[in-house]
């Protein structure tokens, strides 16, 4: 199965419509997507299938575009983080917000029993590197996105006869 498809099948495997993807590009709010040559078409590893499916997500829940693609922007950049640095994707990534607007995105952790620490910055009073208290947290399942997006691929992988 492929880790990348183009432009065309990037938006079907996000569920975003071509012409909305084509006026968000333009509005420049989603700057984590690949960028290409003109008359060339994107192309989109995992990383970035992963956070154009989230945006698409988020979009349709009511964030704006903007709103949804700081997230998921934020979300791209850990996951390539990962790969540039041969780790394995994170299950989860969690952005936590401090209370004057400053935020922290990273993977979440293990525990010392090998359990996802989900509640990674409950006890934290401070931001990492910083004196402020956070106010509250998100975390994204990643495993999750990334089971939607790999089923989009194999799909797309059986539409153009490219599964061996």
């Amino acid at each position: 199965m492929p880790n990348a498809a183009f432009t065309a099948a990037a938006c079907r495997i996000a569920r975003l419509p071509r012409p909305k993807f084509n006026d968000v590009m333009a509005s420049g709010d989603y700057p984590s997507a690949p960028t290409s040559q003109p008359g060339y078409p994107r192309v989109f590893e995992l990383p970035d299938l992963i956070g154009l499916f989230l945006f698409a997500r988020l979009n349709e829940r009511g964030l704006t575009v903007k709103q949804a693609g700081g997230i998921a922007c934020r979300i791209v950049g850990q996951l390539k983080d990962a790969v540039n640095n041969g780790r394995e994707l994170p299950e989860a990534v969690y952005i936590a917000h401090g209370m004057v607007g400053n935020s922290y995105c990273g993977p979440v952790q293990r525990t010392d029993d090998d359990k996802p620490d989900v509640n990674i910055l409950a006890s934290h009073t401070v931001m990492p590197g910083g004196a402020e208290g956070i106010l509250y947290s998100e975390i994204w399942n990643i495993t999750n996105l990334r089971y939607e997006v790999e089923k989009g691929l194999a799909e797309e992988s059986r539409i153009v006869g490219t599964d061996d």
